[in-house]
């Protein structure tokens, strides 16, 4: 099973989506208010840059504290399931 597909608009709370056809339009999630409506459009569309840069600093082989790396090692592979 595949995720909605992204990019998600929010209008007035509610997170909308479309497939490829037009008028198959889908709404994934309704929230309690603005706010958390657009902190998950933010966080929707833009979950694979976020991901994309955060693997190209891992990759850099810059020094990191260990927690860090450990850290940032966790989040990728949650990210990925």
């Amino acid at each position: 099973m595949e995720h909605t597909p992204i990019p998600w608009r929010n209008e007035s709370g509610i997170l909308h989506a479309k497939y490829p056809n037009p008028t198959d339009t889908v709404h994934p999630a309704r929230c309690k208010n603005e706010a958390d409506a657009e902190f998950v459009e933010r966080a929707v569309n833009n979950h694979y840059q976020l991901l994309t840069a955060l693997e190209a600093i891992f990759e850099a082989d810059v020094p990191m504290p260990p927690m860090i790396i450990l850290q940032a090692r966790a989040v990728i592979e949650e990210a990925r399931k």
